[in-house]
């Protein structure tokens, strides 16, 4: 993708789903029409479906953890909820979206890593996506010798990768995880074990593997709700 050519616009929030989002506007990257825009409002319409349930189960409001933070809608939701907000988004361009989103949250209260989670610290390949939905773009650890030559030989964009054991441990109390990472969540989580372990924080991710569920199950977790792709996990020991 040639950087040069992609532009920004302001968008407005369908009205219907205002009250509910408390968001009205949203700088979001003009190539992406297969997310939220034309007649697609997809991750709008999904927070809208899942935002009661959310809340619901969090009986803490202190501190949420948010990847990937995409251009910003979930992290300008949970900033109205949540003393603070820390988000995660390895896309650079996404992550200006998400920066200026953050800036113009009421309350000040975004914290952005322009960084993908995993289970250790290192660099991962990111790929765009090509449906015109900048919420698909993935991306790909490099530990793996032969993924390390392919970024070399292609000059593909790489970024950090972090665990949550290693950032996260003392910011506080950490009330709800929310993972929505383009199946990079059984890595993440890995990454966030002792952190999960001490703060036992409601866990949502999207569309979890086999593995992952398991993980959850391991830990104390249960599924409460389903609500399109996100999957709701509360800590019952």
């Amino acid at each position: 993708m040639d950087v040069r050519s992609t532009s920004f616009e302001d968008r407005a929030v369908p009205e219907k789903f205002v009250d509910r989002l408390g968001i009205t506007r949203l700088t979001w990257r003009a190539d992406d029409v297969g997310g939220f825009g034309g007649e697609s409002y997809g991750p709008v319409r999904d927070l809208y479906d899942s935002a009661d349930s959310i809340l619901s189960h969090c009986s803490g409001r202190g501190i949420a953890i948010q990847a990937g933070g995409n251009c910003g809608l979930y992290a300008r939701w949970y900033s109205n909820h949540f003393e603070r907000v820390f988000t995660f988004e390895p896309t650079a361009l996404n992550f200006l979206a998400l920066a200026c989103n953050s800036i113009a949250a009421p309350r000040q209260n975004i914290f952005c890593f322009n960084a993908g989670l995993g289970d250790e610290d290192g660099f991962a390949a990111c790929h765009d996506s090509t449906d015109d939905n900048c919420g698909a773009d993935r991306y790909t650890p490099t530990t793996n010798p032969f993924l390390e030559s392919i970024i070399t030989e292609e000059k593909m964009p790489s970024m950090p990768l972090m665990r949550l054991d290693d950032v996260a441990m003392n910011w506080g109390n950490v009330d709800i995880i929310h993972l929505d990472i383009e199946g990079m969540e059984e890595f993440a989580i890995r990454g966030a074990a002792k952190l999960i372990a001490r703060d036992h924080p409601v866990v949502i991710l999207e569309q979890p593997n086999t593995n992952v569920s398991k993980m959850m199950n391991e830990s104390g977790y249960v599924r409460v709700d389903k609500i399109h792709s996100d999957q709701i996990f509360v800590y019952k020991g």
